[in-house]
């Protein structure tokens, strides 16, 4: 345990130095070749794992599965459809199973790269830094979430942008790897609705989520729903709501608001990050609901170092003091959520290497 604990950390400072490199790179060749080992290593990371991740096994026997089914079963299959298409497309090749875990690695890590690139790579090493400890250990458990999580942010980066039609259809393609992303499609459209005025988009977004945590809790139950998440719903129920999960990102979360900046752009990904604040305890009702609070969580990883990029500290003291506390609260984070609740089951590490 101790031994994959290091193992991961050494791997996040290892990338995080390649990617603070890049970024100080003048020259693009040498910049975008430390950019792309930076992005190799989590891939190999993530692909060269071996029962890693609690739906690990569930994923490859699906792609192995995959091959037995026709076109008709594929499109009433409980996966989304593009997923069967893709493993389908792989198998034509008889590749094995494991090489699923390098295209989930990859289709999971290329939006945050393309996000980043958007922002002209001016927070990169501290927004992978970021994935790697709040988004990269779902993404080793629910590989297809994981996926869509980073399409979603992605979709929000291109609204910061101006690139609208592209938000959109990032949005429409995060669901059709994971259903659960369509519901993040009435934010995409608030915000373009307050766009002329940003700052409205955090009243209206926080007042939305207060609606829809309220119909979860409390009416959900009581309409007539039988689909293929209807154990979710069944499991909801307001006694079981705690703070325990949601007060772990509120120093996070509180960052963008203590060194907030005045670009609108800080304040839509502090926005969503707060509605994200909001599911993250409506999930401690419902153990599958808590995922969900990942799609806005995920907003943090630019939210953050927006917040802090350029800021000036009183002194060099206060600077090393916020860094020191600042990474502190980085591991103790990762210690609570996946050692001591085991979320996603990433523990110990393991390769098939050796």
């Amino acid at each position: 345990m101790v031994a994959s604990l290091l193992f991961y950390f050494l791997v996040f400072i290892a990338v995080f130095a390649i990617n603070t490199l890049a970024c100080r790179q003048k020259n693009r060749k040498r910049r975008i070749a430390l950019i792309a080992l930076g992005f190799i290593v989590l891939v190999c990371l993530l692909g060269f794992r071996e029962h890693v991740g609690t739906d690990y096994h569930i994923y490859l026997a699906q792609y192995r599965a995959a091959g037995e089914k026709g076109l008709g079963e594929i499109l009433t299959s409980r996966l989304e459809v593009l997923i069967s298409l893709l493993y389908k497309f792989l198998l034509i090749f008889s590749l094995p199973d494991r090489i699923i875990l390098f295209v989930y690695a990859i289709l999971s890590l290329l939006p945050i790269y393309i996000a980043n690139k958007e922002y002209n790579n001016k927070y990169l090493a501290h927004s992978i830094l970021l994935y790697c400890v709040f988004i990269l250990p779902l993404s080793m458990n629910a590989m297809r979430q994981g996926v869509s999580i980073s399409l979603i942010l992605l979709a929000f980066v291109y609204l910061n942008t101006g690139k609208n039609k592209r938000a959109i259809a990032a949005a429409i393609f995060a669901a059709l790897f994971h259903l659960s992303a369509a519901a993040t499609l009435p934010y995409i459209l608030l915000f373009l609705f307050c766009k002329k005025k940003e700052k409205n988009f955090l009243k209206y977004s926080l007042i939305f989520t207060a609606v829809v945590a309220i119909f979860v809790l409390f009416l959900l139950k009581l309409i007539p729903i039988h689909t293929r998440y209807s154990y979710i719903i069944d499991a909801i129920s307001p006694f079981n709501l705690s703070i325990t999960s949601m007060a772990t990102f509120l120093p996070a979360i509180a960052i963008p608001f203590i060194f907030k900046k005045g670009n609108k752009e800080t304040r839509a990904h502090f926005a969503v990050s707060c509605s994200g604040l909001i599911y993250n305890f409506i999930g401690s009702a419902a153990q599958y609901l808590n995922r969900f609070s990942d799609y806005f969580i995920s907003s943090l990883l630019f939210g953050i170092p927006m917040s802090l990029h350029g800021h000036k500290f009183g002194s060099k003291k206060q600077k090393v003091a916020f860094v020191a506390l600042y990474a502190s609260y980085l591991v103790v984070f990762f210690l609570i959520q996946y050692v001591h609740w085991n979320r996603h089951q990433i523990l110990p590490y393991r390769t098939w290497l050796f």
